[in-house]
């Protein structure tokens, strides 16, 4: 299960976001593994508490899913957009 926030900085995912989702990840969906994945970044009461269910919640701030998205090949920017998609369109 996977939760999105598209933040502006300086905005930060909080501990309030962190915590409604493990309660839908525990309770609700009874899902094995959720992911928060922000354009921004997270508090640090966001970072502890999803250390302490780390089983449970993976948190992927914006350097992360860059990084992570750098694995895939080359990507450009849709022109008159904030919309990145990768160059070899069979990904």
């Amino acid at each position: 299960m996977i939760e999105c926030k598209r933040w502006l900085p300086p905005l930060k995912v909080g501990i309030a976001v962190v915590e409604r989702f493990l309660h839908v990840l525990r309770d609700k969906s009874k899902a094995n593994l959720g992911i928060i994945a922000a354009t921004t970044t997270f508090t640090m009461d966001a970072m502890k508490s999803a250390q302490e269910f780390s089983y449970l919640l993976k948190l992927a701030d914006f350097d992360h899913i860059r990084k992570m998205a750098e694995n895939y090949g080359s990507w450009h920017q849709k022109a008159g957009t904030d919309i990145w998609i990768p160059n070899d369109a069979t990904l």
